[in-house]
């Protein structure tokens, strides 16, 4: 069994039988012992060691002191660390609801912008607009039909007549041009 670990400043290969092999950025690699190996990787990829036990260390007593006050430390923030579990499990449920009732809104929202969207471009499009035309021209031919029953009846003179019915049927055949030319670009 391998385990190979690649870094910035170079490569290390764990085996199985306790044996690393190591390699500088050169691209040479070196068979070790694990202890070597491991101070090696300390030094070649600049991880701070533990400087408080000097090296002609006498007495067992500061290695097990040092080891007890390291083990008091690990607790310690071993137990900070599980303090702060609970708040963070807390924030990251406020953060999914506040982005989830957002998320919600925002799509609502867009959802009635879409809608939106799409009755006026309903009420625009081509078709609709010819519709819209050739209602204008009935209603424009019928006022100018309704003109001319009064003038036959005599309701109005002459010259109204003649102004208001060519006011009503110039109208009428600019939309009927318009209706037309759209009909056209159409097809």
């Amino acid at each position: 069994m391998f385990l190979f670990l690649r870094f910035a400043k170079g490569s290390v290969l764990f085996q199985r039988n306790s044996e690393i092999h190591c390699s500088n950025p050169n691209g040479t690699w070196r068979q070790q012992n694990i202890g070597i190996a491991f101070l090696w990787i300390l030094k070649f990829f600049e991880i701070p060691t533990i400087q408080t036990v000097p090296k002609n260390v006498s007495s067992p007593n500061i290695v097990i002191q040092v080891r007890d006050e390291l083990r008091k430390e690990t607790l310690q923030l071993a137990r900070e660390n599980l303090e702060k579990e609970q708040r963070i499990l807390e924030l990251r449920n406020q953060c999914t609801i506040i982005r989830t009732s957002e998320l919600a809104a925002a799509q609502d929202q867009l959802t009635d912008l879409e809608r939106q969207k799409d009755d006026i471009m309903r009420s625009y499009s081509p078709a609709a607009l010819l519709d819209k035309l050739q209602t204008s021209m009935a209603k424009l031919d019928e006022e100018s039909e309704e003109l001319h029953q009064k003038f036959l009846e005599k309701d109005i003179d002459l010259a109204t007549f003649v102004q208001k019915y060519k006011k009503l049927r110039t109208a009428y055949h600019k939309q009927a041009l318009l209706h037309l030319a759209g009909q056209t670009s159409l097809r």
